[in-house]
């Protein structure tokens, strides 16, 4: 999901008790887990292909920049 889709997504259920400010953080958390996702993929010795690793870690990272 984009930013402004889980922005959405976490309103649209907790609006009416969640601050600005705790979404933000919510929002920072995703961002990291995502990222902790993404260096899982990167040691090139889990792949055949080096380029598999690069590819699936982009295209995590990619989620959270559009």
């Amino acid at each position: 999901m984009t930013r402004e889709e889980l922005e959405r997504a976490i309103y649209k259920r907790t609006g009416d008790f969640v601050t600005e400010r705790v979404l933000d953080r919510v929002l920072e958390l995703i961002a990291a887990e995502r990222e902790a996702c993404a260096r899982v993929c990167e040691p090139q010795d889990k792949w055949d292909d080096p380029l598999t690793a690069h590819t699936i870690a982009a295209a995590i990272r990619a989620r959270g920049s559009k």
